[in-house]
């Protein structure tokens, strides 16, 4: 039994993993960003609408920090990005 080439390793490598990491980090990088985005558009105009309906600002900045976790969620797994793979 011979040993693998660096070549050869490489293409079979390959067909494993169709994504090099430098790739997947770019990729992560821009579906985290657009989820921060995301997130504070959604908390500012849900924190607005809060604060619109109480006029209470406590109440407005805990409803926003309280909901940005899940916006940031919501935007880093429905980011632009993973559609060139999963859409």
């Amino acid at each position: 039994m011979r040993e693998l080439t660096q070549s050869e390793f490489n293409v079979v490598s390959g067909g494993f993993n169709c994504i090099d990491p430098t790739t997947f980090q770019r990729m992560q990088d821009k579906a985290i960003s657009d989820g921060i985005v995301f997130s504070v558009i959604v908390s500012g105009l849900i924190g607005a609408g809060v604060f619109i309906a109480t006029t209470n600002p406590i109440a407005a900045v805990i409803t926003g920090v309280a909901v940005a976790p899940y916006a940031a969620g919501f935007g880093y797994f429905n980011s632009s990005t993973w559609t060139t793979f999963y859409a």
